[in-house]
């Protein structure tokens, strides 16, 4: 277990993801408790995949722009974090918001801090949408090799909402 790590959350913010938004939201402590009872030197930050809004193109969103062990009230700001909003571009982009996030200007602008070069970076998907990004899958493992130097230090997941899910109002009208 990496005991340096920077979570990057990578959150759907377009109008279906509300209740899905929500959801993640409450059972978010579960995750700061883990890390913590791990001892954890831990960033947690948040972008959505939202590339044409000028105030989302991979900036961290809420305040803090990230969190760590030492933040007070860990969990209520990571919840609202969370909640970015459903008032985002219908074309969900994953891997370009993450490539802007830890690229110049604002790996060492807007979101200076986040990102350390000697810890893991963990990604977290959060969709109910296929990716949409310029950057397909190949320029970005390219990306993150470069970034971390070797792939051993990153980790991906997704949590996607499945296209059969009943509570979800699709925005872009396509088959699963």
């Amino acid at each position: 277990k990496a005991k340096n790590n920077d979570i990057l959350f990578v959150v759907d913010n377009s109008g279906s993801m509300q209740t899905h938004q929500n959801n993640l939201s409450v059972q978010i402590d579960g995750l700061s408790r883990e890390l913590l009872n791990a001892a954890v030197d831990f960033h947690i930050g948040v972008i959505t995949t939202d590339m044409q809004d000028q105030n989302h193109q991979g900036r961290l969103v809420g305040t803090p722009r990230y969190v760590d062990p030492w933040t007070p009230n860990l969990d209520l700001l990571l919840k609202k974090n969370i909640l970015v909003g459903t008032n985002g571009t219908y074309e969900e982009k994953l891997f370009d918001p993450v490539m802007d996030a830890l690229s110049e200007p604002l790996l060492s602008g807007y979101n200076k801090g986040f990102y350390r070069e000697g810890a893991y970076l963990s990604l977290v998907f959060v969709t109910d949408a296929e990716d949409q990004s310029v950057a397909d899958e190949n320029l970005f493992l390219h990306f993150l090799k470069t970034l971390k130097g070797d792939l051993s230090h990153v980790s991906a997941q997704g949590l996607i909402i499945p296209s059969d899910e009943t509570n979800c109002v699709r925005d872009d009208g396509r088959s699963p």
